[in-house]
C-alpha cells in the first residue's frame, strides 16, 4: 500500500482557508435542503444527503478544532471561536425546521426503508424533536440563539482552564523531590532552565507534573500548594485569579440550559439530555449511583482505613488531608507491593508501549497496528491499523506528550481530510510527560491504560460499517455505552501479560517479567474503591445539578456537591474546592447529565471481559457489537452477544474476595 496518503497534515489548513470550507459547505448544505424539501419527502433525496453532508461538515470542522484544543494560537482560537458559534447556529436552525420534521415522518411512514435507513430516520426524528422542530417560530428563533451563546461560553469555560493552567508555574529546589527518575527530573529541569532558573525544578499543573509532586514530594506544604492549585483552577481564588474565573460562565450555562429544557417542554435540563440512553430516564440513572454509593463506600472506607493506619505507624501522620492521600498511597504500595513508582517509567519506552498495544490488538481483536512514519509537528507520528487478512481500518495519528498551551487530558477525534482517501484517521491525543532532550518518551502505569482506553475509543470509530453518521462509532452509540469500548479496554490493559507485553527492561532490553507484572496489577488495584466512589460522586454532581431547579443561583453548585460529599467523601474537603469551575466534562465537554455513563460503561466492560477469551471472540465482538452500529439498540446487540441481560450494577458490583490481598497487609 502507498503510504504517502497517511500523511496529511490536521495543523496545515489556515483557519481562514478552514472557515471558508466550512462556510461553503454550510451553504451549499442550506441550498441542497431546501431543493430537497420541495422536491418532496424520500430517504435519498434527503437524509441521504444530509448525512452525507454532516460527514463533510466534520471533515472540514475536525483539523480546526484539533489546531484549536493543541496549539497556544490565539488568532486560530478566535476564527474557530466564531465559526463553531455559527455552525451551531445555522445546525440549530435547521434541526427546528418543523417542514425538516414532518418530511422525516413521511419517509418513516415508508414500509420499503431498509433497516439501517429507518434507523437513521429514527434518529433525525428524536434529534429534531429534541431541538424544537415542533414549537412556535418564537420558540425556535430562541433556541437557536441558545444553541449559540452556549457553544461560545462552552469554549470560553474550556479555554479559562486551560490558560489558568498555564498561568502557574512553580520552581522547587532538587531536594523537594528527591525520588524522581532521570526522565522524570529532565522535562522539569530544562523548563525552569528555560525561564532563567538552572538548577531549579519547575512545576506546573498539567496532569503528569502535578501527579509527580502530589505522589513523590515528602514535604507536605509542597503538595497543599499543588492540591490548592489544582483545586481552585479557573475560579477566583485560583491560578490568575479573577482573569481567569469561571464563575460568571458556569451560572450562564446552567441558566441557558434551563431555559432551553423549558422551551422544549422539560421539567430539567438532565430530562432534555435523556433522548436515546441505555438508563430510560435521569431518576434511574441516579438510582444506580445511589446503589453504586452503598456498594463501594465501604469497600472505600476498608481501604482508607487501611492507609490511615500506615500513616500513622509508618509515616507520623496523625490525620490525613486530600493532598496527602496520593502520597501515601504511594508510601504503602512501595512497602506492600515493592513498587517504586521512579523505577516503573523507565520500563515502559513509548516503542515498546507501542509494541505492546500491538499485541495486545492482535491477541485480543486480531487486528494489527503498525507504526509508520513521524508526523508533520513534533512529538507526533502515524501508526496504521488493519484487519489481520491485510485489510486496513484506517489511521492513527498520535500526540502524545504535554506541552504549554495544549489541552489538558487525553481524547479521541475522528477525521477524513476532504478529497482524500476513503479511509478514516483516528486523531489519539494525550498529555504525558515529555522526555528530557534527545530522550526516548516512558509512560507511568495509569498513562499507558489512559492510552489502553483512547485506543477503544479509535478502534469503535474505525469499525464501523454502518455508513451514517447517525449510527456510526462513539456519537452514534447511546451516550452512555460511548465509553463503553474505552472502559473494556482499559479494564483488559490491566492484565499482567498485557502489560508485560508493553514493558522492556532497560538493561537485559526483554519485557518485564510476567510475575512482575501481576504484583503490579494488584497494586494498581489497589485504592479501586476509593477511585470508584470518587467517580461517583462526580456522576451524581452532574446529575443532581441538572436536575435542580435553583442551579443556576450563585453557590447552589457547592451546596449541591457539599451534599453529596456528605455520602461519598471519604476525607473532609477544603473551603476553598471549586470543582464546578473545572469540571471541563460537564460545562465544556458535552457530557451534561452523562457523566454517570463512564461507571454504566464500566460495568458493562466487566461483563463483558469474561466472554473475550480468544482473538476470535475479540473479532466477535467488534464485528457483532461494535460495526453495526445503532441499526439495531446496543442493550439488543449486548444481550445477544453476552446470551444473558447488560447490567452496569452487577458488573460494578465487586465479589466479595478474602484472599485480596492488599487489604490483610
Amino acid at each position: 500500500m502507498d503510504e504517502a496518503f497517511l500523511l496529511p497534515d490536521p495543523l496545515a489548513l489556515s483557519p481562514q482557508e478552514g472557515a471558508l470550507a466550512v462556510r461553503a459547505e454550510l451553504a451549499r448544505r442550506a441550498v441542497d435542503g431546501e431543493a430537497a424539501l420541495a422536491a418532496g419527502a424520500s430517504f435519498a433525496r434527503l437524509l441521504q444527503p444530509l448525512e452525507q453532508s454532516e460527514r463533510r461538515l466534520c471533515e472540514r470542522m475536525a483539523p480546526l478544532a484539533h489546531a484549536a484544543r493543541i496549539l497556544p494560537d490565539p488568532d486560530r482560537r478566535e476564527i474557530f471561536d466564531w465559526l463553531a458559534e455559527e455552525v451551531a447556529t445555522r445546525s440549530a436552525r435547521e434541526s427546528a425546521d418543523p417542514r425538516l420534521l414532518a418530511a422525516v415522518e413521511a419517509i418513516l411512514a415508508d414500509p420499503r426503508l431498509s433497516g439501517a435507513e429507518r434507523a437513521v430516520a429514527e434518529a433525525w426524528r428524536r434529534s429534531l424533536e429534541a431541538s424544537g422542530a415542533g414549537l412556535r417560530a418564537e420558540a425556535r428563533a430562541r433556541l437557536a440563539a441558545i444553541e449559540a451563546e452556549l457553544t461560545r461560553l462552552e469554549l470560553e469555560y474550556e479555554y479559562a482552564i486551560r490558560d489558568a493552567e498555564d498561568a502557574f508555574a512553580l520552581d522547587v529546589r532538587d531536594e523537594a523531590l528527591p525520588e524522581l527518575a532521570p526522565e522524570e527530573r529532565a522535562p522539569l529541569a530544562a523548563a525552569a532552565r528555560a525561564a532563567g532558573r538552572d538548577g531549579w525544578l519547575r512545576i506546573g499543573l498539567r496532569g503528569a507534573e502535578a501527579e509527580l509532586v502530589l505522589t513523590r514530594s515528602p514535604d507536605r506544604a509542597l503538595r497543599e500548594t499543588i492540591d490548592r492549585a489544582r483545586a481552585t483552577v479557573a475560579s477566583e481564588l485560583g491560578p490568575g485569579g479573577p482573569a481567569f474565573d469561571n464563575g460568571e460562565r458556569l451560572l450562564r450555562i446552567l441558566l441557558l440550559r434551563q431555559e432551553r429544557a423549558r422551551l422544549l417542554g422539560k421539567p430539567s435540563p438532565a430530562h432534555a439530555a435523556f433522548l436515546d440512553r441505555m438508563a430510560k430516564s435521569p431518576e434511574e440513572a441516579l438510582a444506580f449511583l445511589r446503589d453504586l454509593t452503598a456498594i463501594v463506600r465501604p469497600r472505600a472506607e476498608a481501604e482508607l482505613a487501611l492507609l490511615a493506619d500506615f500513616a500513622r505507624s509508618r509515616l507520623g501522620l496523625r490525620e490525613l488531608a486530600p493532598w496527602d492521600l496520593p502520597w501515601v498511597r504511594d508510601r504503602y504500595l512501595r512497602a506492600a507491593f515493592g513498587i517504586a513508582r521512579e523505577r516503573l517509567r523507565r520500563f515502559f519506552p513509548l516503542s515498546a508501549v507501542l509494541a505492546g498495544l500491538g499485541r495486545f490488538l492482535e491477541d485480543r481483536f486480531a487486528l494489527k497496528l503498525k507504526r509508520l512514519a513521524a508526523a508533520a509537528y513534533p512529538g507526533a507520528f502515524w501508526c496504521l491499523i488493519e484487519r489481520e487478512k491485510g485489510q486496513c481500518l484506517g489511521a492513527l495519528l498520535c500526540d502524545l506528550l504535554a506541552r504549554k498551551g495544549k489541552q489538558d487530558g487525553a481524547w479521541m477525534d475522528l477525521w477524513r481530510p476532504p478529497g482524500g482517501p476513503e479511509l478514516p484517521i483516528a486523531i489519539l491525543v494525550a498529555d504525558a510527560l515529555p522526555p528530557g532532550e534527545g530522550g526516548e518518551p516512558s509512560l507511568t502505569p495509569e498513562e499507558l491504560l489512559t492510552l489502553f482506553h483512547e485506543l477503544g475509543h479509535v478502534i469503535h470509530a474505525l469499525i464501523d460499517r454502518s455508513g451514517y453518521m447517525s449510527l456510526a462509532g462513539p456519537d452514534g452509540a447511546p451516550f452512555d455505552g460511548m465509553e463503553l469500548p474505552s472502559m473494556l479496554f482499559e479494564g483488559l490493559g490491566r492484565d499482567a501479560a498485557a502489560l508485560a507485553a508493553c514493558s522492556r527492561d532497560p538493561e537485559s532490553e526483554a519485557p518485564i517479567p510476567v510475575a512482575f507484572c501481576r504484583r503490579l496489577t494488584e497494586a494498581l488495584r489497589f485504592g479501586e474503591a476509593i477511585d470508584l466512589l470518587r467517580q461517583v460522586e462526580l456522576a451524581r454532581f452532574d446529575l443532581e445539578l441538572h436536575l435542580d431547579a435553583d442551579a443556576a443561583s450563585p453557590g447552589r453548585a457547592l451546596a449541591i456537591l457539599e451534599r453529596i460529599r456528605r455520602d461519598t467523601a471519604l476525607l473532609p474537603v477544603p473551603a476553598w474546592d471549586r470543582l464546578p469551575h473545572h469540571f471541563g466534562h460537564l460545562f465544556g465537554g458535552g457530557y451534561e447529565a452523562g457523566y454517570y455513563g463512564y461507571l454504566w460503561a464500566e460495568g458493562l466492560a466487566r461483563q463483558l471481559s469474561s466472554a473475550l477469551a480468544s482473538p476470535a471472540s475479540g473479532a466477535r465482538f467488534l464485528e457483532d457489537v461494535l460495526a453495526p452500529g445503532e441499526i439495531e439498540p446496543l442493550a439488543d446487540r449486548l444481550r445477544r452477544f453476552l446470551g444473558s441481560d447488560p447490567d452496569p450494577l452487577a458488573g460494578l458490583a465487586l465479589a466479595d474476595d478474602p484472599d485480596r490481598a492488599h487489604l490483610k497487609r
